[in-house]
């Protein structure tokens, strides 16, 4: 595995992480973080759909192709949205 680390610059560790108990909470974490982007952008009146029923990686497409701007947002963790007035604050 070290040369392996060294030689393709990563280690494949098959097993390591339980689907269920590891990222699961991660996945759910992303959801709800996407949904409050969507949802502000929708009372910002930034969107008109906020994709509530595509899974996450899916909404996050769909909330980009309606504001260009969304993974910014989605990113900044809204900070940079309210400085630069795109948002309301909560």
């Amino acid at each position: 595995e070290f040369e392996a680390f060294w030689t393709d610059g990563f280690v494949i560790k098959r097993g390591l992480l339980n689907t269920d108990t590891d990222l699961a909470p991660c996945l759910s974490a992303i959801e709800r973080r996407v949904a409050g982007v969507a949802e502000r952008l929708a009372a910002a009146g930034a969107i008109t759909d906020t994709a509530a029923d595509a899974d996450v990686w899916s909404r996050l497409t769909l909330l980009e192709r309606q504001f260009s701007e969304a993974r910014c947002v989605w990113v900044s963790g809204l900070v940079g949205a309210w400085v630069s007035g795109w948002l309301p604050a909560p």
